[in-house]
């Protein structure tokens, strides 16, 4: 077995069951409206980090240019994290009392809660890894948009945008293709190659026109 194989198995099935083992595993006694009011939290703390990621990668870019490779993935994770300790304050202080269901319904309703929360975890990992710094091989298309990509721009109009500098999530339908470039110039460097790369999202060249 390949080590290409044995990554893409972890990736693929690995991951997947850990964040699933730990979810039911970990959340499981918080019940029903514990679990309701936790996917609440991370659904809007993933819109937060959908609105800002790219405000906040240019300033680390800007602040520290080594950060041009990670910038993506450390801001929209960072975003995230916090938004999600201060949603998930601000809920435990004003819902200070745990509603108790009928038990068919507790038991039920949990397992759909801790579903809902599981799926939202997975599909915001598995963005993110559309942003991180990995290396690409040189000729390689990028993919068309998956579902979890379209599904973000749609919902990020007029939704998910910042206050400041507002625009839809992937306005131009250019995020896999963007970041392929990178991931091919990465290699490149790696490999010990000069390349050269046009950034787009981090600020380091001119914003594109408007299509």
């Amino acid at each position: 077995m390949s080590v290409e194989s044995i990554m893409a198995a972890v990736f693929n099935i690995g991951v997947p069951l850990a964040i699933l083992a730990g979810i039911f595993g970990f959340r499981w006694r918080e019940g029903l409206w514990g679990n309701t009011v936790s996917a609440f939290c991370v659904l809007f703390s993933i819109f937060f980090a959908l609105a800002w990621w790219e405000t906040v990668a240019n300033a680390l870019c800007q602040a520290m240019p080594s950060m041009l490779y990670a910038s993506d993935l450390v801001a929209i994770w960072a975003i995230f994290l916090v938004s999600l300790v201060i949603l998930s304050e601000l809920t435990r202080a004003l819902s200070r009392v745990k509603v108790l269901f009928l038990l068919p319904i507790e038991a039920v309703g949990n397992f759909v809660a801790l579903g809902v929360l599981y799926v939202l975890v997975l599909n915001f990992f598995l963005l993110t890894v559309e942003l991180a710094p990995i290396g690409a091989e040189q000729g390689v298309q990028p993919p068309g948009d998956s579902l979890l990509i379209q599904t973000c721009r749609v919902l990020s109009k007029g939704t998910l945008e910042a206050f400041v500098d507002p625009h839809p999530f992937d306005e131009y339908g250019e995020l896999r293709k963007d970041h392929l470039l990178r991931r091919q110039v990465l290699m490149k460097m790696a490999e010990g190659k000069e390349g050269t790369i046009r950034i787009f999202y981090d600020g380091s060249v001119p914003p594109r026109k408007k299509k």
